[in-house]
């Protein structure tokens, strides 16, 4: 499909019928504890300038449980394995919902790659077009043989290079994507004296995250409602 960019966020939220993101309190505990972590991960481990793939996991995991935790509800899975063109593919982190004992879907897939975002999008794009075939399958288990089913479903995507956070929503009618550096999280030792900035830009990008994941956690499963979800989109191109 085509892919059009969104020059920000709430442009893509909008379009979606998303106006409002989910308002980070700076004074609850879970940010709270989200800040003091990645400050003493900063004096253990160090910052992250030309940091390995494991340092970059530890904060990005930071983030995403304490967005889990918002939300409850929800699971997180690091290094799972999905199929992408008849091959497997490891993900760094699937966030999913628990539909009952026995079913769940993908909502959201994260991808970090170290000063490769062009890699990194491709790589995402495909892996949330999976989990878009994934979920559908999921939902085909959920109901009769004889009842008729559409197949329209979307998945968002989150790719982190080494400070920049980009979001991705991939649908089966289209893929809609921030295309500028808004959402940035600076991890060096100068923060640790003042951390404002820092609560200022992990906030901005809380407030995004756990925005995505409420919208795909409380949207419906019924095709219908999901396809005139994304004929909205298609309206307003």
């Amino acid at each position: 499909p085509n892919i059009p960019f969104s020059t920000s966020v709430e442009g893509v939220l909008e379009k979606y019928g998303i106006k409002i993101l989910h308002q980070i309190d700076e004074n609850s505990k879970e940010f709270k504890l989200c800040i003091d972590d990645i400050l003493h991960r900063i004096e253990n481990i160090g910052p992250v300038v030309d940091s390995n793939e494991a340092m970059r996991c530890e904060y990005i995991s930071t983030v995403l449980h304490i967005a889990i935790s918002i939300l409850r509800g929800l699971v997180i899975l690091p290094q799972m394995t999905v199929s992408v063109e008849e091959s497997s593919d490891h993900i760094d982190y699937a966030i999913k919902k628990i539909l009952d004992d026995l079913l769940e879907k993908i909502i959201c897939i994260i991808e970090g790659k170290q000063n490769q975002l062009e890699k990194g999008m491709a790589q995402n794009l495909m892996q949330c077009r999976s989990s878009c075939k994934m979920n559908l399958d999921t939902l085909k288990k959920k109901r009769k043989a004889e009842e008729a089913f559409e197949e329209h479903e979307y998945v968002y995507g989150i790719v982190i290079t080494v400070m920049d956070w980009y979001f991705i929503l991939h649908s089966t009618e289209g893929i809609y994507c921030t295309s500028k550096t808004e959402y940035r999280i600076s991890l060096t030792n100068d923060i640790i004296k003042n951390p404002t900035k820092l609560r200022k830009n992990v906030k901005r990008t809380l407030e995004v995250i756990v925005g995505l994941l409420k919208d795909r956690v409380s949207a419906s499963d019924e095709p219908a409602n999901k396809k005139h979800h994304v004929e909205e989109i298609i309206k307003k191109k």
